[in-house]
């Protein structure tokens, strides 16, 4: 009796069937006009339902330090005022039409082919001035979900980084959501994948879904209970999926 979870992408507008094409969030975002990104939102919202979909990870609002960086085209800028301001009126709107909005990519991703080998050191003052208020705002609005980066913080995946998932997302800012991985993509290591190396450590951190997921995945979280894992620590995971499910999912129109 669990309702599936409908995934569906696009910054520039849904990424299904014959669906609307906006200008991109960069564009957009030059009319400094929260109001008109919220218009763009509830559109947005009613044609990924229309089509099936009932969580949108289109909120991009990584910080774009380089115009070179190949997403900077998805995100709002550099500015994180206005970041956080046009990712909060993206979310408000696609949450008020019953879907889950997830924000990305958690955190310090603003590089591109980059993204997948470094390890980010940063002082605390510029992580949370520059690269976190953001991320803030739109959780603080109520974002439901929120996607872990590629890239390491401090010598650890972001999907694995306990600091960031645990410590300032749900402890400091008081997530109540879930966490979900940016999507696997292999290396030339057999078995590594980009946005979960290792499906255990997710876990542990506060990642509550690996995607797109894989047996291989369920096998080491299992084999790992008891071990480096507790099964308080997957309850939780699974539970924080759970709420997010069934609470918001079966309201839908």
């Amino acid at each position: 009796g669990v309702p599936p979870v409908l995934f569906t992408d696009g910054p520039r507008g849904v990424v299904m069937l014959n669906s609307t094409c906006f200008p991109s969030a960069v564009v957009r975002a030059s009319t400094f006009d929260p109001d008109v990104e919220y218009r763009v939102g509830k559109v947005i919202a009613d044609e990924a339902i229309a089509q099936g979909a009932n969580l949108f990870a289109g909120v991009c609002i990584n910080a774009a330090r380089n115009p070179r960086w190949g997403r900077t085209q998805e995100s709002y800028g550099e500015d994180p005022f206005l970041l956080g301001e046009m990712g909060k009126a993206l979310t408000v709107a696609v949450q008020e039409e019953g879907m889950i909005a997830c924000v990305k990519h958690f955190a310090l991703n603003s590089m591109e082919d980059l993204r997948f080998y470094i390890d980010v050191h940063i002082d605390d003052r510029a992580l949370h001035e520059i690269y976190l208020p953001h991320f803030k705002k739109c959780v603080d609005a109520g974002a439901q979900c929120v996607m872990s980066a590629y890239n390491r913080y401090e010598e650890y995946h972001c999907g694995e980084n306990k600091k960031l998932l645990t410590d300032i997302l749900r402890c400091e800012w008081g997530f109540k959501g879930l966490v979900m991985t940016d999507w696997g993509t292999t290396e030339d290591k057999p078995g590594f994948k980009y946005g979960c190396s290792n499906a255990a450590l997710c876990v542990k951190a506060g990642n509550d879904l690996t995607m797109p997921g894989s047996q291989e995945d369920v096998d080491a979280i299992v084999c790992a209970v008891g071990k480096d894992l507790t099964l308080g620590e997957l309850q939780a995971c699974a539970g924080r999926v759970l709420e997010i499910v069934l609470l918001r999912l079966q309201t839908e129109h």
